[in-house]
């Protein structure tokens, strides 16, 4: 996508907390966080302490990158130039529970509906960045 060449386009920094998440990324795998305790899938990785119990006993696991479309928008004006209008922000509920807000690419918005089974593609971008995005699942069931 085009959109990804600007070397505008705003990326969220790695902190000590999430950057197990971003290395992931890097190597072409979504890792999220998991209570050792209430074995919670956690996402984003926003406190050291499970939200579910409240343990701070948690670890990194590679999540299946499998999901399903919850919800979408088409955003038709520009904030920012990074981004090529119109463009898709989506909530992707994973397999293991947390809601993720990415885009998904490879459809137009008309093909889109709830429950649309996704696939995790981790996009480079020029900067050498890792962005977790979403495509449709070929010839799937809408249930994953």
């Amino acid at each position: 996508m085009s959109y990804l060449d600007s070397s505008a386009v705003p990326m969220p920094s790695s902190t000590p907390l999430s950057e197990p998440f971003w290395s992931g990324l890097e190597a072409g795998e979504l890792r999220l966080q998991v209570c050792d305790n209430c074995e919670t899938w956690r996402y984003p990785p926003t406190s050291p302490n499970c939200s579910g119990c409240l343990s701070t006993a948690v670890r990194w696991e590679k999540a299946s990158g499998r999901g399903r479309l919850w919800s979408w928008t088409v955003i038709h004006h520009s904030y920012s130039d990074a981004f090529e209008t119109p463009y898709l922000v989506a909530l992707v509920e994973l397999e293991e529970g947390p809601v993720m807000v990415s885009t998904i690419i490879g459809t137009v918005p008309t093909d889109l509906h709830c429950d649309m089974a996704l696939e995790l593609i981790v996009v480079n971008t020029h900067q050498g960045e890792s962005i977790p995005m979403f495509q449709a699942v070929i010839g799937s069931q809408s249930e994953i």
